[in-house]
């Protein structure tokens, strides 16, 4: 029996649960346990907040927001005289309990991924001391014909102009996974646990990945491939730095949650955007800017030093990989019912 793939969940009692048992809550909190265990039989005691309310409120707000963009564009499929009362259809429709159970769970889902991978990450110079910079720049040469992207890149466009665009570009990373999350999270229940299971995964894969190889990157390898001055990745690049001095010198679990930790391979920044692309190819309009967005991402993400190029090629197969893997165990679970659509 296949559960149910509604375009819009409703007050069912069933949507209800089917949503509370979401195979991403699941993973989560399986992926939790798993790091919990790992990191203590290093000796290290993780500790996570049920909830962080700043990262609730932001993400919670930043999905909604875009829902009701989302909404207003699909409102003006209509003539214009219906628009209005097209919106109104739309936000009441996912104006239901099941509808705001996914979003929770779908919050709650990420950060609980997110903490257990940033604590991975945190501890990595306990976890695996060795570092595997060496080698994953003899690739990166090897692969590009015996140039370095990190610093090459930058050498070849050196300009203040092209390089406060560049990182103006990468940084927008963090605002643009708000739009393609709303995009599948208020969709059919199969189009939405195909994606988070698929973003979670993502998060869960590279970190082991992380820990097996681990890598600081070029920007503290060698001092000539550190982000520009007066860059928003240069003062990234050092807080980071400073955090990863400060565990190196100091286990004290305090310092968790004040650093982010320091990891190259693979990135999640290209592996993320590479995800998104597959998962919007569909929108055939949107698929060169799609492209366009990622080949800049992974050009930045060596161009301000925050990688080998080799990381963002590895993080893009896993995302292309995912992406199909994912998709054969939801239609096992959903079957082929109903097609994606957005707020409708």
């Amino acid at each position: 029996m296949k559960i149910a793939n509604p375009l819009v969940p409703s007050n069912r009692f069933r949507d209800v649960v089917e949503e509370l048992l979401s195979p991403v809550l699941i993973l989560a909190l399986l992926y939790l346990w798993v790091m919990k265990s790992h990191l203590k039989s290093h000796g290290i005691l993780m500790t996570v907040d049920l909830i962080s309310i700043p990262f609730a409120s932001v993400t919670i707000v930043g999905l909604l927001a875009f829902a009701l963009v989302f909404a207003k564009l699909a409102s003006y499929k209509v003539k214009k005289r219906q628009r209005d009362g097209e919106l109104k259809r739309l936000v009441l429709g996912w104006c239901n309990i099941p509808a705001c159970v996914r979003l929770l769970v779908a919050t709650f889902a990420f950060w609980i991924t997110m903490s257990a991978y940033l604590a991975q990450k945190q501890w990595l110079p306990t976890l695996e001391p060795t570092l595997y910079d060496e080698a994953i720049e003899a690739l990166d040469r090897a692969l590009h014909f015996g140039v370095l992207p990190s610093p090459g890149w930058h050498l070849a466009f050196p300009q203040q102009a092209w390089t406060q665009l560049i990182d103006f570009l990468y940084s927008l990373w963090y605002i643009t996974k708000f739009p393609v999350a709303a995009y599948f999270i208020f969709n059919a229940r199969k189009a939405s646990t195909h994606y988070l299971l698929s973003l979670n995964l993502m998060w869960m894969i590279c970190g082991w990945v992380t820990e097996w190889l681990p890598s600081l990157g070029p920007c503290y390898v060698q001092h000539v491939s550190q982000a520009p001055v007066g860059t928003t990745a240069a003062r990234l690049q050092q807080s980071l730095w400073r955090g990863y001095e400060a565990m190196n010198a100091n286990t004290d679990s305090t310092l968790l949650g004040s650093f982010d930790g320091v990891a190259a391979f693979p990135s999640l920044h290209v592996g993320v955007t590479a995800l998104s692309v597959c998962f919007l190819w569909k929108l055939k309009r949107l698929r060169w800017v799609l492209l366009g967005y990622w080949a800049l991402i992974q050009y930045g993400s060596a161009y301000l030093g925050w990688h080998y190029a080799v990381d963002g090629y590895v993080s893009s197969l896993i995302a292309v990989a995912l992406y199909f893997i994912v998709k054969w165990l939801v239609d096992l679970i959903y079957g082929n019912q109903a097609k994606a659509r957005v707020i409708s």
